[in-house]
């Protein structure tokens, strides 16, 4: 058994302990200030059972030089359309479907996907289920957007036809 009872610190013990210390605080403050991203949860359907379940993903914090909002909601977009992590939950749309353009204003998100995403495919999610995880996907993980306004290929998703 070790005993320290009659040990003396010198001077160079103090400065090593002291150090010590200071490299503890210094790895401390780089930890709390850190940061690997935003923290998302994502929804798809999945293939086993009914319902929309969801997956946690981190978006990096800075995509770009010029990172703003509106690019955070592109990345997360194009992130949602490769699919799930997983191989137990449907893609939203076809592999393949890009987003021709996507912005914000007034709290709306406007995005318009390529025209792949009027495809069937065997495991994706339906037309209609696949737009509304989809809108769910954004309005979850963006507080601030409170209207999707979908598009494919120009044209807007599911509207009234009839002029109404």
């Amino acid at each position: 058994m070790i005993q320290i009872r009659n040990y003396r610190f010198t001077r160079a013990d103090s400065i090593a302990a002291l150090g010590i210390a200071a490299a503890f605080a210094v790895s401390l403050v780089f930890f709390l200030v850190r940061s690997d991203g935003s923290r998302r949860i994502c929804y798809f359907e999945s293939l086993d059972e009914p319902g929309v379940f969801t997956e946690i993903r981190y978006m990096p914090s800075s995509v770009e030089p010029d990172f703003s909002a509106e690019s955070g909601v592109r990345f997360f977009v194009e992130d949602i359309l490769l699919g799930p992590l997983t191989h137990r939950f449907r893609p939203l749309f076809v592999p393949g479907t890009q987003v021709q353009s996507c912005f914000v204003r007034g709290g709306v998100l406007y995005v318009d996907l390529s025209a792949q995403a009027l495809q069937a495919g065997g495991v994706v999610s339906s037309i209609k289920d696949g737009t509304d995880v989809f809108t769910l996907n954004v309005l979850k993980n963006f507080p601030r957007i409170k209207t999707v306004e979908l598009f494919i290929d120009g044209k807007r998703v599911y509207e009234d036809v009839s002029g109404n």
